[in-house]
């Protein structure tokens, strides 16, 4: 989750990382909405879904991963 106040209203947007080892992430740019101006970003819910109301801190591990046993040791 990200965000910024453009006066006195929150804006949260909800983005996307992904890490190979659990602690080094990347942020790719996923050009899929705008965001001060430009969609060179990772937000994949834009602040205007929710209108600042609902907050996500969401974290997804994928038991199919190949490399997931690796990352229990």
């Amino acid at each position: 989750m990200a965000g910024t106040f453009k006066g006195d209203k929150a804006q949260h947007v909800q983005c996307l990382a992904v890490s190979v080892d659990g602690k080094h992430w990347d942020k790719p740019s996923l050009g899929l909405h705008e965001f001060e101006g430009s969609t060179d970003n990772n937000i994949v819910i834009p602040s205007s879904y929710h209108d600042g109301q609902d907050h996500w801190e969401t974290m997804l591990k994928d038991p199919d991963e190949p490399d997931f046993g690796s990352l229990r040791d």
